[in-house]
């Protein structure tokens, strides 16, 4: 097994994607399994749910949910199971520092300490200082719901992390 699979399974690793997901609100709402962090779930079971996941991963059904938006609409979320969250953030908390290697100095989204309130002030500064700016609103509805995995899985290999 390669390098990085293998810090991924490694139960610091997971233990610690455990307590980061568990400062999140929304582990205490239940995936389509009915399971979240106020579940009576010993933190051994966990690793070894998590392990098994990541080593054989099978997509488990998924909840939807729609939440109430500012303007009266609602928009529709996807909660996952507890199991898969903190699998996804064991993968994440292993590749995340070699991918921020290579992300542009323009990029604000998903980023630790970068957000859309950097984002919004450095337009803010830069349309202040130019009379010549265009902005353009765009709606990414779905933009994400169909990516293939080969493909992913092949931008991810361009950005260096081969041994995956």
């Amino acid at each position: 097994m390669q390098k990085l699979y293998m810090q991924c399974l490694e139960e610091e690793n997971i233990e610690k994607a455990i307590r980061v997901v568990y400062l999140h609100e929304g582990a205490k709402t239940a995936g389509k399994d009915g399971i979240s962090k106020t579940s009576n779930i010993s933190k051994e079971r966990i690793i070894k749910e998590v392990k098994l996941r990541l080593r054989r991963y099978k997509p488990v059904q998924s909840r939807k949910v729609q939440i109430p938006k500012v303007n009266g609409k609602f928009r529709e979320i996807t909660i996952i199971n507890l199991f898969d969250r903190i699998a996804q953030q064991a993968v994440y908390q292993i590749i995340s520092p070699l991918l921020e290697e290579q992300m542009s100095k323009h990029s604000y989204v998903f980023r630790k300490g970068i957000g859309a309130k950097i984002l919004v002030s450095k337009l803010a500064t830069t349309l202040n200082k130019s009379k010549d700016i265009y902005t353009i609103e765009l709606d990414f509805k779905k933009c994400f719901d169909n990516i293939p995995l080969d493909k992913a899985i092949g931008s991810v290999k361009e950005m260096g992390i081969k041994n995956f």
